[in-house]
């Protein structure tokens, strides 16, 4: 997207890195609703080529399941 208006990209793997010392513990945040499988596999069919253009754009494959 940066490259049709002309602008170098500004997205870096140091965008993604977590920082270990602020990374909330697992026994902190908000609970997660139980999700079905089913629903699981339907959400990463859907976003399976968008991640795969995110991958391509940031130059690293995050390894997130794409079954």
């Amino acid at each position: 997207m940066l490259q049709f208006v002309e602008l170098e990209p500004y997205i870096y793997i140091t965008f993604f890195q977590a920082d270990e010392e602020k990374c909330l513990a697992k026994s902190k945040g908000r609970p997660h609703p139980n999700i079905s499988l089913a629903l699981i596999h339907k959400l990463r069919k859907f976003f399976r080529p968008h991640n795969y253009k995110f991958y391509d754009l940031v130059g690293e494959d995050f390894g997130w399941a794409d079954d």
